[in-house]
């Protein structure tokens, strides 16, 4: 649905990135794209990551 979206852009000069406080069973989608002296590339293939249930505790 596409109310239930929300966006995030995160600019940074790593070559990698950690994401946290993420929720329970939720879909997540990444895309990348570089930036370089040439300007914007493309962006990368969309990675779609589904986070496990939240556990009980027993």
């Amino acid at each position: 649905d596409q109310k239930d979206r929300i966006y995030s852009t995160v600019k940074s000069k790593s070559t990698s990135a950690t994401v946290n406080n993420l929720k329970p069973s939720t879909v997540y989608i990444f895309q990348i794209r570089a930036f370089t002296a040439a300007g914007y590339g493309t962006f990368g293939p969309r990675v779609e990551v589904t986070t496990k249930e939240e556990s009980t505790g027993s």
